[in-house]
């Protein structure tokens, strides 16, 4: 025969059981959260401080339009495909190009990216560091570039990035700009 036990309603863990098992156990619980405690001291006072600094860039889908004659640019037509992937994915390109990585650390000079009490930094180094600290990101269906550079300290991480940008423009320009465009403005301002 079965028997049947009767257990009033709402038995199980109550808060009487909770606090006894807390105390029965509160050397471990103890031991682990001051173990938990140092390893959070040590990560926080080990690993250095990183310094971010971000900047947004708008890019058109728009051509230099500076020449009015098809002949003189080589009837180039720019036609981006529906969200512009074609031309972000180009513009990326050209903001982490290892020319343009050059010019900034050529720019900024190698005594800025070396850290006090340490041997001096030298170029290749620094491009290393240059390139592996920038962070080039686009939003899906978005014209606008995200760009983060990361920096042992604030100003470095301003220089570089404000560089970088000021050279990612004039670069922009100089692709861009239709071939042969001011050459046919000159030639018809001669006639």
């Amino acid at each position: 025969m079965d028997e049947q036990v009767n257990r009033p309603a709402g038995s199980g863990w109550s808060l009487g059981h909770i606090v006894y098992v807390l105390l029965r156990h509160r050397r471990a619980l103890l031991v682990g959260l001051l173990v938990g405690l140092a390893g959070v001291a040590a990560v926080f006072f080990i690993t250095p401080t990183v310094y971010r600094s971000e900047g947004k860039l708008l890019v058109r889908y728009i051509t230099d339009t500076t020449v009015m004659d098809p002949v003189a640019t080589g009837g180039r037509i720019i036609s981006p495909d529906r969200y512009g992937d074609n031309i972000i994915n180009s513009e990326i390109e050209i903001f982490s190009s290892r020319d343009l990585v050059e010019q900034i650390v050529d720019e900024i000079g190698l005594a800025k990216f070396s850290e006090k009490g340490t041997n001096p930094v030298q170029r290749f180094e620094a491009l290393l560091m240059v390139a592996r600290n920038l962070h080039v990101e686009v939003p899906k269906r978005s014209n606008v570039i995200r760009v983060y550079y990361d920096a042992p300290n604030p100003v470095l991480a301003q220089t570089v990035l404000s560089t970088m940008i000021s050279h990612y423009l004039k670069k922009h320009v100089e692709i861009h700009r239709a071939a042969g465009a001011y050459d046919f403005l000159s030639q018809q301002t001669d006639q």
